[in-house]
């Protein structure tokens, strides 16, 4: 994966992690109760009051991790480690989302709901950006496909028991720290149960459309392998037609250096059409004491 494909996966996975984080804050706005991945956080950010809710995030985060790495040891992958960054990232955007919600109130039962079906929405459509680019994952994502995997159970038991988990967490940590119940209501049931059903319903729509933005280059690539396509039919889709400096070209077969340092990159440098037999073929390079001119191009 080149560089340009790696950032725009990066791009989508983050744009994920904002939109569940802004889900999060409606969630908390409603005062219905919020998501059970992130009521531990919200239960302790009301006792430890010098710590926000994002950095709390990022602390449960970071204690999944260790989690995953106690459980797999030596297979833990390398890769995994970004949950890290990830962690820090998310917990930035929901201190963020929570300051930009700062002045959103409930004035009745009606909006609090409304709040709920919002957030719990904006959390789907954020997991189904995060996970199709396969690229990042929250910790709590990691650390239940690796129990999954260890118990050998299906994913759906795993996430129901984490769930459970999480909230019951919330509710003895609440009891015991602030002798009250603070962020597990009837809207922690209904996130639950929405964002699941949520995803099950938009995913088949959403994902194809994300990894066909996404896979729209790599498809081009693959056209041109073997130099099987013309300069003219790699235009084809473009209105603007061949660019007027290849048209002589077009009926010349493209290549995949052309493809890669031309269509993606933008242009040729002389140095790169000397370093290449196959741009020779369509370039010729006209040095001026030994140096490309102003621009770094090449005129064909």
């Amino acid at each position: 994966m080149n560089k340009v494909l790696f950032f725009e996966r990066l791009i989508v996975s983050i744009f994920g992690l904002f939109l569940m984080s802004v889900g999060i804050a409606f969630a908390i706005r409603s005062n219905l109760g919020i998501t059970p991945i992130s009521c531990p956080p919200y239960v302790l950010c009301h006792y430890f009051t010098n710590w926000t809710l994002g950095q709390l995030t990022v602390g449960m985060h970071i204690t999944m991790i260790i989690a995953q790495v106690l459980i797999l040891k030596k297979d833990f992958p390398k890769a995994q480690y970004s949950q890290i960054l990830v962690g820090f990232v998310f917990g930035f955007f929901i201190d963020a989302s929570m300051y930009l919600t700062q002045s959103v109130t409930a004035p009745n039962y009606a909006v609090q709901i409304l709040y709920v079906v919002i957030g719990s929405l904006l959390v789907s459509i954020g997991i189904i950006f995060e996970v199709t680019p396969k690229l990042l994952y929250l910790a709590g994502d990691g650390l239940m496909i690796t129990v999954a995997r260890v118990l050998k159970r299906p994913f759906g038991q795993i996430k129901i028991a984490f769930d459970v988990t999480l909230v019951s967490f919330s509710l003895i940590a609440g009891w015991l720290l602030l002798h009250n119940i603070v962020g597990v209501r009837e809207g922690t049931l209904i996130s639950a149960i929405l964002v699941g059903f949520t995803i099950g319903k938009l995913n088949p729509l959403l994902s194809p459309l994300i990894l066909r933005f996404l896979e729209r280059r790599e498809k081009h690539k693959e056209k041109v392998q073997g130099y099987n396509i013309t300069v003219n039919d790699w235009y084809s889709d473009d209105p603007a037609g061949v660019p007027e400096f290849l048209e002589k070209f077009k009926n010349n077969l493209i290549s995949d250096f052309f493809a890669e340092v031309y269509v993606f990159r933008g242009k040729f440098t002389a140095k790169q059409v000397l370093a290449s037999d196959t741009l020779k073929n369509y370039f010729v390079v006209e040095l001026v004491n030994e140096e490309e001119d102003e621009n770094g191009e090449t005129v064909p």
